[in-house]
């Protein structure tokens, strides 16, 4: 159905929805992943990671009944109990609990549609030293077809669908079978997208994909950095000391 090319010779690599993305934005960003150079959690990234957790704990065995022990049995036993000092002192932590527990009570309170399958994670072999690999929140089948569905802690933004549709491709390549579409839900605002699947959507992403794979094994070959893009993202990048545009960016964000 999807058939995927062959990629820029070099070492292993393996790609993520979220790492796919962070190239996206900042190629350069991006790169440092791939150098193993990862940067801090952000605050706002830590409770989106909290608010997954409880959700899926959630759609596995129903709803919560005491929501703060559960959110901290859920630190204690992932890694985000490695990312706390991000949050800061003792009673930052107990707010940023705070927040993923009021933004699990509005998913609540969210219609839902009916998952047959929660937290579908696929690993795909893509060949040539290339994985590609994501979790999905869930997966809906109806007499349409299958919807795969994420939920988002904040608005839907516009790369949203670059997520999705990296979903989609791992769903074709795993399952053979192409999507209905694409569904992105913001818990905070209640607002559904729904983007529509097409052979022509996944083979652009395939050709973005095999583009971060030839500029990323290039630039690690010669030890040369990427284009950058500055940003929101540039707060917590893990090169920002050493970019001038992202600096800047920062202070005017500040």
């Amino acid at each position: 159905m999807i058939e995927l090319p062959s990629f820029t010779p070099g070492p292993p690599i393996a790609i993520s929805a979220s790492s796919f993305q962070k190239f996206l934005r900042c190629p350069d960003q991006g790169l440092s992943h791939f150098r193993g150079i990862y940067g801090q959690t952000s605050r706002d990234g830590w409770i989106g990671q909290l608010v997954h957790r409880l959700i899926a704990r959630d759609l596995t065995d129903g709803p919560i009944d005491d929501i703060e022990l559960v959110a901290r049995i859920e630190i204690g036993s992932t890694n985000l109990n490695f990312d706390l000092a991000a949050i800061g002192r003792p009673s930052d932590i107990r707010r940023a609990i705070a927040e993923a527990v009021e933004v699990y009570v509005q998913f609540r309170h969210l219609p839902r549609p009916e998952l047959s399958e929660i937290e579908v994670s696929i690993v795909h072999d893509a060949g040539g030293d290339v994985t590609l690999k994501g979790r999905m929140d869930g997966v809906q089948v109806t007499s349409d077809g299958v919807s795969i569905v994420d939920w988002k802690k904040g608005p839907i933004r516009p790369e949203t669908r670059h997520q999705l549709t990296f979903y989609g491709l791992l769903w074709v390549l795993e399952r053979q079978a192409l999507p209905n579409d694409l569904q992105a839900i913001s818990i905070q605002t209640g607002e559904r997208a729904s983007f529509p699947v097409s052979i022509a959507d996944l083979e652009r992403t395939v050709e973005l994909v095999a583009g971060l794979v030839h500029d990323v094994r290039s630039a690690l070959l010669v030890d040369r950095q990427l284009s950058r893009e500055p940003g929101p993202w540039c707060r917590f990048c893990p090169i920002l000391d050493g970019c001038g545009e992202g600096q800047e960016t920062v202070s005017l964000l500040a």
